[in-house]
């Protein structure tokens, strides 16, 4: 069976927005407990650090496709399926 454009994005923002709720529900859990501990200051630069190291993710390993041929996209991301 060939898998079209539609199944890979729908598979990809089924992982992305489960991510996005365990992400979500880590720091609901956590916060209270590092406000308590850290103080606010210091939970302020701690999700700056965080901030910061996911810039630099971005920055240097994501590939930018704005101004790309989509075949060669899906290509390049799909596996040529």
């Amino acid at each position: 069976m060939k898998s079209s454009r539609g199944d890979v994005r729908v598979k990809a923002v089924s992982i992305c927005t489960l991510s996005l709720w365990i992400a979500v529900w880590l720091v609901g859990q956590f916060f209270p407990w590092l406000l308590e501990n850290v103080g606010a200051a210091g939970v302020f630069w701690l999700f700056a650090g965080f901030s910061a190291l996911n810039l630099l993710f971005c920055l240097r390993i994501l590939v930018e496709t704005k101004r790309e041929d989509a075949g060669r996209n899906r290509r390049h991301f799909c596996g040529g399926h």
